[in-house]
C-alpha cells in the first residue's frame, strides 16, 4: 500500500512522538495482514469516532482508491454504501460499548445484576447484514470497542473474528493500527 498519504497526515509534525506514530502507521500499511481496504476503513471509522476531519477526508479517498482492488470492494455504489457504514459504525458501537461497560460495572459490584436488569433491549438491526461484509464490520466494531475501552465488546468481536477464520496476527494488526491511529488523532 502506498504510504504517501501518511506523510501528508503528519505534515508539519516532526517531534519524536509524531515520528514514532507515523512509522507505526507506515509499517502497518506496508507490512501487515491488513488489506488496503481494511486499513482505509479503519482510518475512516476511527477518524469519525474522534471527530478528526482531515483524517476522515483521507480515509474516504483511500476507500475510494481501494474500490476494485483484489481484496477490495465491487463498484462505486457499493463503495459509497460502505463509506456510509464506516462513518456510522462508531455511533452504533459507541451506544453498545457504553451500555455494556455499564453492565460490566454493575456486574463487578453485584453478581445478580444481569438477572436484575435483564436483556439490553437496544435496537441493533443495522448489525445484521453489513454492506461491507461480516469480517470488515467485525474489524471496525473491534477497533471502536478498543478505542472506547469496552472489555466485553472487544472480547466478543475477537471471538466473532476467530469464528470467521481471521488469524490472531490480523486481529493483532487491527489492535496495533487502532492504537497508532488513535495516537495520531491525539496529536
Amino acid at each position: 500500500m502506498d504510504t504517501q498519504f501518511i506523510e501528508a497526515l503528519f505534515e508539519g509534525r516532526e517531534t519524536s512522538i509524531a515520528r514514532d506514530l507515523k512509522m507505526n502507521m507506515k509499517r502497518l500499511a506496508e507490512d501487515s495482514t491488513l488489506a488496503g481496504a481494511d486499513y482505509s476503513l479503519l482510518l475512516l471509522c476511527l477518524s469519525v469516532l474522534r471527530g478528526h476531519s482531515r483524517f476522515k477526508e483521507v480515509g474516504v479517498e483511500l476507500v475510494r482508491l481501494n474500490v476494485g482492488a483484489p481484496a477490495g470492494m465491487a463498484d462505486l455504489e457499493t463503495a459509497a454504501e460502505i463509506i456510509r457504514e464506516a462513518t456510522e459504525i462508531p455511533a452504533i458501537m459507541t451506544m453498545l460499548n457504553s451500555y455494556y461497560k455499564f453492565r460490566r460495572f454493575l456486574r463487578n459490584a453485584d453478581s445478580t445484576a444481569d438477572e436484575t436488569y435483564g436483556a439490553a433491549k437496544l435496537r441493533m438491526q443495522s448489525l445484521a447484514q453489513p454492506k461491507m461484509g461480516r469480517e470488515r464490520f467485525e474489524i471496525l466494531a473491534l477497533a471502536v470497542s478498543i478505542a472506547n475501552g469496552c472489555e466485553q465488546c472487544v472480547t466478543s468481536h475477537v471471538e466473532a473474528l476467530k469464528k470467521l477464520g481471521v488469524s490472531v496476527e490480523k486481529i493483532h494488526d487491527v489492535a496495533r493500527l487502532t492504537s497508532s491511529v488513535l495516537g495520531a488523532l491525539s496529536l
